[in-house]
């Protein structure tokens, strides 16, 4: 039985991640993480028992209209800041160039084959540090994790004789930072140089695929949009800040390639970014896959819907992230397609946060095919090491 305790961490994970309280939103995510069922008015009073039980009832209450001033202060701040141009100072002062955001969707049309194969991965967290046993991570173990990926995909690649693949990079690849308005230009410094320390690795890891795979088509994929990367004031709202690091990357990834094709290399590679990618395979009948980190989605059952609403086509299969947790859901027989939703393991592995929310799932990463004749989807979860 699920504790008063467990139902509060939710409850106050669910406040921070969407700014509001929503009862009937606690009482699901309860119900999705532990299988104990309960209305909107029982979570509602075992949040206020536990706060009782610590003695935190007034204490919370005026703790919440302290932070609600700040959160004031902290507004009038960042746009003071942002006015004076000093977070782009500090970014242009390590990268040597403004970030530029492409675009919020972008549309791919391919030609199909019989079958199609997306290796993808996702929640780097390149900068995140853990010394726990169970939990070791730094950013050598990064570096070992990525080259593991890059090292499988091209095995498998050669294995099957693929002419073709696609690798998707699904958000989430620094860890950033919650933080104070006194540490703005500090943090933003920090998660500059997170991004520049991913950046280098992936362009080396792209030029090693694309050397070992020089007849093999490759659609590197990198969605833009995430929750990590995004610069946040500490209680504030996620998107309040419009700087996401993570377009420095992609910025950069994409300028490296380009350049390396002017004189000739990096020919079988091409990269594709953006907040979210809708890959359509073939026209005459698409099969629509939507990438997205799915930090900015609301009840999981329902992304479908939500998908397909925003991209105004039938999302047959939905690749997300943000929950460090591999899963795949098949839902309805639809437009000709059936729709599933893969949800992909993290590469950071388990996590102190991912104690707080009570999961756990080993690092790795998916290998989706898509048959195109039966218009199925299937996913393969990779462990690393």
């Amino acid at each position: 039985m699920i504790k008063n305790s467990q139902i509060y961490e939710i409850a106050v994970e669910i406040e921070r991640e969407t700014g509001r309280m929503s009862w009937a939103k606690v009482a699901d995510e309860v119900e999705r993480r532990t299988g104990d069922k309960r209305t909107p008015n029982a979570v509602r009073k075992a949040y206020k028992r536990h706060l009782q039980a610590v003695g935190g009832t007034v204490k919370g209450i005026e703790e919440r209209k302290r932070m609600n001033l700040v959160r004031s202060v902290v507004e009038t701040n960042v746009r003071e800041y942002s006015e004076k141009s000093l977070l782009a100072e500090t970014i242009i002062g390590i990268w040597n160039k403004e970030p530029e955001h492409f675009t919020d969707r972008q549309v791919v049309v391919l030609q199909t084959s019989k079958e199609e194969h997306i290796y993808a991965f996702s929640d780097v967290h390149d900068g995140y540090k853990n010394s726990h046993p169970k939990m070791t991570y730094n950013q050598e173990i990064t570096e070992k994790r990525l080259w593991e990926i890059a090292e499988r995909i091209v095995a498998d690649v050669k294995l099957h004789g693929y002419d073709h693949i696609h690798v998707l990079d699904n958000g989430d690849p620094i860890e950033g930072a919650g933080l104070r308005v006194s540490q703005l230009l500090r943090i933003t410094e920090a998660m500059t140089l997170q991004a520049k320390h991913y950046t280098n690795t992936m362009k080396a890891i792209i030029k090693w695929v694309s050397e070992q795979l020089p007849n093999v088509k490759i659609k590197w994929l990198m969605v833009s949009d995430d929750n990590h990367g995004q610069l946040r004031l500490y209680n504030t709202k996620r998107d309040e800040l419009p700087e996401n690091i993570v377009v420095l990357i992609t910025n950069a990834l994409k300028n490296i390639i380009e350049s390396a094709q002017e004189f000739g290399g990096l020919q079988n590679i091409e990269f594709i970014t953006a907040d979210e990618i809708l890959l359509t395979f073939g026209e005459e009948k698409p099969f629509n896959v939507v990438c997205a980190h799915s930090h900015q989605y609301t009840k999981n059952d329902d992304i479908l819907n939500q998908v397909s609403q925003r991209h105004d086509v039938t999302c047959h299969l939905f690749i997300g992230a943000h929950w460090h947790l591999a899963s795949v859901k098949y839902k309805n027989v639809k437009d000709g397609g059936q729709q599933a939703m893969v949800w992909l393991p993290s590469v950071v592995g388990d996590t102190d946060f991912s104690e707080q929310l009570f999961l756990s799932c080993y690092p790795g990463f998916a290998k989706i095919t898509i048959d195109t004749v039966s218009r199925m989807s299937n996913a393969q979860f990779i462990r690393l090491q």
